[in-house]
């Protein structure tokens, strides 16, 4: 999510008021007396072991049956280095490495040689002060002390870079104002910068199967929605024809079996994530409308959302009114075979909200920690649940 998103959301969670059992159970009820339209049954089992330590906005990465939570926010609400790994057997082990920074919501991307790329984040404390962090790290998780730094190339003045991309020639990507710039891990340096030909505030970047890059983000003068592409043989990038005066600045893509892009998470007026989603398609460089989130007639205060197998899974958190207690919600967006996509809210998911998540399988995905209210305030929870979504499934 964008700096303006995250802070606005964690600064909520840190001051939200506790809610009472009953509180809880009424708001238990008014799920009940409104089903949801094109609702997916899910299945949920509770996992043996406990996580080391209780986190929420942690990167994820699998790797070999492993699983690492790089970072994220400890239940006094600061940022943390902390590196937690799940062995294959299931079992957490002591946290033994760390990153060089606390980071709360980093981006992590794992390296071809195993090295994880990690980017971006937050540090601090959201009960005093959040700082949106310019720089990354690669990391061996499983080595003590094995991080190396990565800092901006010199000179530079990044505001808001993309999130990184793995790119053809092995090199990590960001587009940060108006270049593509390329980091070569193995010789741990930024390679010659490559012009776009304008600025992008807030952009994001996509590799299609045969190398064409996709960058999307926002003309800094007038806010309008800006796409454009770079073919692997190609040097230079053509920007798209956008009629419309589309605005998604800070969204995220995402990724359709079909390699469309699905581009959310961008926020309204009042720094809330809105409900609202485009399609971008490569193929015919079209930009289009996407379905709308189904919430519930809540207001977002939170969303995220991982590429899963068929779609796109949107997990968020909804405030049905001002004063209300903000509820978990997750949203299946399906990609059909006949091109449209077709929104699935999930029912009955564990309620603990903003878990880190981690698809793995077909209509099953590992939620981490994430926390929940009780009367003595928020509690951040150290369980995993995995949870299979799907039709023919019976909730437990």
């Amino acid at each position: 999510m964008t700096g303006v998103v995250l802070t606005t959301c964690l600064m909520l969670l840190a001051g939200a008021p506790a809610a009472s059992p009953q509180e809880q159970e009424q708001d238990t009820q008014k799920q009940t007396r409104h089903p949801l339209v094109l609702g997916l049954p899910v299945r949920v089992t509770e996992l043996e072991g406990r996580l080391t330590l209780p986190v929420i906005e942690s990167a994820v990465i699998e790797s070999g049956g492993w699983v690492f939570l790089f970072g994220g926010m400890t239940p006094d609400f600061k940022a943390t280095p902390a590196i937690q790994t799940r062995r294959p057997d299931g079992d957490w082990l002591p946290v033994g490495s760390q990153m060089r920074e606390a980071r709360i919501n980093p981006e992590a991307l794992l390296l071809p040689d195993g090295q994880v790329f990690i980017w971006g984040g937050y540090g601090g404390s959201a009960k005093t002060t959040l700082n949106l962090r310019i720089d990354g790290e690669i990391v061996q998780p499983k080595i003590a002390g094995a991080s190396k730094g990565v800092s901006p190339p010199e000179g530079s003045a990044w505001i808001t870079p993309s999130p990184p991309k793995l790119l053809a020639d092995g090199s990590v990507g960001v587009i940060a104002g108006s270049a593509l710039h390329r980091f070569d891990c193995k010789e741990h340096r930024w390679l010659s910068e490559e012009p776009l030909g304008r600025s992008l505030s807030a952009a994001t970047l996509d590799v299609l199967q045969d190398g064409t890059l996709i960058a999307c983000g926002t003309d800094p003068t007038n806010q309008r929605l800006i796409v454009m592409h770079r073919t692997q043989d190609e040097t230079l990038w053509q920007e798209w024809t956008n009629p419309d005066q589309i605005s998604a600045l800070g969204a995220r893509s995402h990724a359709l079996p079909d390699e469309r892009l699905l581009l959310l998470g961008w926020p309204g007026e009042d720094g809330r994530p809105l409900p609202e989603t485009l399609v971008i398609d490569p193929k015919t460089q079209t930009i289009g409308r996407g379905p709308k989130l189904p919430f519930q007639g809540g207001i977002p205060t939170w969303l995220d959302a991982i590429v899963v197998s068929g779609g796109v899974l949107v997990l968020a958190s909804e405030q049905p009114t001002r004063n209300a207690l903000a509820i978990p919600t997750a949203v299946f967006i399906r990609a059909e075979s006949n091109g449209s996509l077709r929104p699935w809210r999930l029912n009955n998911l564990p309620r603990r909200r903003r878990p880190n998540v981690l698809s793995v399988g077909i209509g099953t995905i590992e939620l981490f920690g994430g926390y929940r209210f009780a009367t003595k305030g928020a509690t951040m929870v150290n369980g995993t649940s995995r949870v299979n979504y799907g039709i023919g499934l019976i909730g437990d």
